[in-house]
Order: structure tokens, then sequence, then C-alpha cells
């Protein structure tokens, strides 16, 4: 499998994203947050850290190499609310890219890689096989800071959304590797305020990350108004009882 990092972005006013995510699986959305709101997505994370540092009782410096994941930021009725939901926000991005008559958040979420932390290889998956739903759907990784290569940035398998769901498996404990020898893995380095919409079929996954910095980003994940819940799918998903 050859891997390419990516050299194509769309500003969220150019329509040729739409047909690029259906047919690639993904898209890098340049500037989908304006340097307002990213400033303020920083300066709340910032504040965050802080505070669960302090609950935790240990020194920030500590709490920044835990992998930390939180969940359902919306709810603090702050910048991450504003940017998912405001007129102009992410959730009509997904929206367009899915073709949906409307849209439903599942939950979103802060993922922090600290730096060369080995356990926070993320190896390949797909969305859906842990999603508790019946439809496909679609996430938002928003970049608070840059994205480097270096950092563990994401990487697709180009067009693998096309070819379904297979059934879930754990993937931490044993990586998918019998992909098609002429797939393609595309890196996807960010700046600060970009997104990448991600078809929750499309094959993904991330490395470590190698810097002296950790690496967050916000992610939405979204659905169709119409879906269902299927717990059959992974009765054990932490999302399960969300849904």
């Amino acid at each position: 499998m050859k891997t390419l990092i990516n050299d194509r972005k769309f500003k969220s006013s150019d329509k040729k994203f739409i047909n690029f995510f259906n047919e690639h699986g993904w898209v890098v959305l340049e500037n989908a947050l304006t340097n307002k709101d990213a400033n303020a997505i920083q300066s709340q994370y910032k504040e965050m850290k802080i505070e669960y540092a302090m609950k935790a009782n240990i020194p920030l410096a500590n709490y920044e190499l835990q992998i930390t994941q939180w969940r359902d930021l919306w709810l603090r009725n702050g910048a991450f609310r504003k940017c998912i939901f405001n007129e102009v926000g992410i959730h009509g991005l997904v929206q367009r890219a899915m073709g949906w008559v409307g849209v439903k958040l599942l939950h979103d979420h802060i993922i922090t890689k600290p730096p060369e932390v080995k356990a926070s290889t993320i190896p390949w998956h797909q969305d859906s096989m842990f999603w508790p739903i019946n439809k496909v759907g679609c996430s938002a990784l928003t970049a608070i800071s840059d994205v480097f290569i270096e950092s563990g940035c994401l990487e697709v398998i180009d067009y693998s959304h096309l070819n379904g769901c297979e059934a879930p498996l754990d993937f931490m404990s044993k990586e998918k590797t019998d992909f098609n020898e002429n797939s393609t893995c595309i890196q996807l380095p960010l700046n600060a305020g970009d997104s990448i919409l991600l078809h929750s079929l499309c094959w993904h996954r991330s490395s470590i990350n190698q810097t002296q910095k950790d690496r967050p980003l916000h992610i939405s994940l979204w659905i169709d108004p119409s879906a269902l819940w299927r717990p059959d799918l992974v009765d054990w998903h932490p999302i399960n009882d969300n849904v």
C-alpha cells in the first residue's frame, strides 16, 4: 500500500467539496472555523485542562501526559457548542456532505494525543462498526491547534467507504492489515481551524505523537435524523446509553 500526503483542501463555500467527499469518503475543509471561533476553542480547551488537572489533584504537566477523552462538550454551552451548532457551523457542512434532510448529533468529544505515548496509537478501524445505529454517519474532526504528520495526524484509506461495513472487531488488540495492495493511505495534516469530514465507513487510523506538544482534536459524530438504534452492533460501546 502506498502512502501520500494530502494536498487538497476546500473552502466550505466551494460546492466541489461535496463531490470529493462522496467519491473519496473524506474531505478537508480549510478554515471551517473562523479565527475568532478557533481562538475561543483553544482558550476553552486550555481552561478545561487546568480545571480537570485540579479536580484530579495532579500537576497540569503530568495531566497533559495522559491520554484524555472528554465527551459532550456542547453541554458546557461554550465555544464548542457554538462551533457545531451556529448558523454556519459544522452541522451544516455535514448535512450538505451527506445529503441529509436535517442532522442529529450523536455526541462530541475531544481526544488528546499526548507526546510520545505508545498507547496513543489508534489502529485501522471503521466508525460504523461501533455506532449502534442502522445507517451510516459522518464525523467532523476539527483541529484545535496545528496537526502535523509527526504529531499523529489522521490517516485514511482512500475510497474505502465504498466497500461496506465489516463486523465489529477489537482493533486495539489486532490491527487489520489485509487491505488491497493497490490501496492508498492518505495522511491528513491540518492547520488550526481546519476540519476533516469523515464517512463512517472510511477506514482510518492515527500514529504516535512524536512531538513535544499534545495533539487535541475536537470530534463531533453526526447521524441521519431517521436513523434507528441498533444495540446489537456493539452492545458494550460507551455511547449506547447516550443513544
